[in-house]
């Protein structure tokens, strides 16, 4: 949802590109760095 938002916002010229894919790497990593704590890794 967060990464539509920021293509959305990139598309109308709200934000950058560069910022849009560094938001959405940004998130991914942070949900697999979850799920390793939940892991117990």
């Amino acid at each position: 949802m967060l990464k539509a938002a920021f293509v959305i916002a990139a598309f109308f010229g709200a934000v950058s590109l560069w910022l849009a894919v560094f938001a959405g790497t940004g998130v991914s990593i942070l949900v697999t760095l979850n799920g390793m704590r939940l892991c117990g890794g």
